[in-house]
């Protein structure tokens, strides 16, 4: 996938996390709120900024997991300013797609191992980190339903 079809889903969804109603409303379940969706998006980001920047040429670079509930919970997301979050997204995955765009091709085959998953290319990395955020698209799209 090139940067252009990435950019379009990061303005598509920036749109819909910029102008939800209540970005303190939470899942039915109890789950996280808007806010948290977004500083957990923030948190899948910085990951992944660190890890195209610490891949190894033509190796694997063994990058550590992490635990996106404890993450979120000690960030405390909920209590931060929503307009500063979702800036901060936006611009940071403007960035990301810069470094991506700066690597070698002949580097986008050099593989990251997250925590105990199995070992991916950038290029895998980068389609993963998408379908991600688009999940989590659907999850906000269904937490602004709920309100209407």
């Amino acid at each position: 996938m090139d940067n252009n079809s990435y950019l379009e889903k990061i303005e598509r969804v920036y749109q819909l996390i910029s102008t939800c109603p209540d970005p303190d409303k939470r899942e039915a379940d109890g789950g996280w709120s808007i806010k948290e969706v977004v500083g957990h998006l923030l948190d899948s980001l910085s990951n992944n900024h660190q890890r195209l920047l610490r891949y190894e040429e033509k190796g694997i670079l063994d990058f550590p997991g992490y635990n996106q509930e404890l993450f979120v919970k000690r960030a405390n997301y909920q209590a931060f300013e929503f307009s500063t979050l979702v800036s901060l997204w936006y611009n940071y995955n403007k960035l990301l797609l810069h470094i991506y765009d700066s690597i070698p091709p002949e580097n986008l085959s050099s593989t990251i191992k997250v925590g105990e998953r199995p070992a991916v290319t950038i290029e895998q990395l980068m389609k993963d980190y998408f379908t991600h955020m688009e999940n989590h698209e659907r999850q906000v799209q269904s937490i602004i339903d709920a309100q209407t």
